[in-house]
């Protein structure tokens, strides 16, 4: 059954940069002092400018819509309509298009969106409120949310590091007391998720030593292929470690889908 697009409004709170928001996390170590206590120092952070949520500068009915918002984007389909517009780097798009996703939910779906302001209509057209040219910084700070607010952990999004030889560019990091979480979120197709963005992946888990790394792929498309990729990205540390031969290939994969992935 489709998520409902009627949404009751709430104030519970308002969107903030990177710093947690809606509600505090019960954890009185943060993931900034469990960084520091390891010798590592947060450089930088995710910008909500970068993302499509829409955030207050005056108006008070924007925390309203941020929630509202929230709430829209935990739908598949309306990541995928957003996935779409995005990738029209600001230009307008005819509504018709956007059938084939969303089928008789799209003006409803585009209606909520233009009163959380996130999007316009004029006409048949859609645009974007913002000139983002993809949703990978919004599913970032939507993930860190969920992180934070359901499953009580304390969590920064877009975090640069200090002193990392791959540039220290982690989407998020997650304290789960005790664990130490580094997600790394791909919201474009698995078929554009090259071998290089997967060894980057593998590169940032090695040298920041998280008790768990996990690669969280916003598709319901086969992950097959991606996984002999990551299988391919990982052979040359395999061979460097010495205890396989240089043509040697595993029989089958060494990762697999979450059981929760259909």
């Amino acid at each position: 059954m489709p998520v409902p697009l009627i949404i009751p409004p709430t104030n519970s709170g308002v969107w903030r940069d990177s710093r947690a928001y809606f509600i505090p996390s019960p954890h009185k170590d943060d993931i900034e002092s469990v960084l520091r206590r390891r010798g590592q120092e947060i450089a930088g952070r995710g910008q909500l400018s970068h993302t499509l949520i829409p955030y207050p500068p005056s108006d008070h009915q924007l925390p309203r819509n941020a929630e509202r918002f929230r709430l829209l984007f935990a739908d598949a389909t309306i990541r995928k309509l957003l996935r779409q517009l995005t990738s029209a780097k600001g230009a307008r798009v005819p509504i018709t298009e956007f059938e084939a996703t969303a089928g008789r939910r799209t003006a409803e779906i585009f209606a909520v969106l233009e009163e959380c302001e996130v999007t316009y209509r004029s006409g048949d057209l859609v645009q974007l409120h913002r000139p983002v040219d993809n949703i990978g910084p919004t599913l970032e700070c939507y993930v860190s949310d969920v992180c934070r607010r359901e499953l009580a952990g304390s969590s920064e999004w877009g975090v640069v590091l200090e002193g990392l030889p791959t540039g220290g560019d982690y989407d998020i990091l997650t304290w789960f007391s005790p664990l130490l979480t580094y997600i790394e979120c791909k919201s474009s197709w698995p078929d554009k998720i090259d071998v290089s963005e997967l060894r980057a992946f593998l590169q940032r888990n090695q040298e920041l030593s998280p008790e768990m790394a996990i690669l969280l792929v916003d598709t319901e498309s086969d992950l097959t292929p991606l996984i002999d990729r990551f299988t391919e990205a990982m052979l040359p540390v395999m061979h460097a470690l010495g205890r396989y031969p240089d043509d040697w290939k595993p029989g089958q994969p060494w990762i697999r889908p979450s059981r929760a992935f259909r």
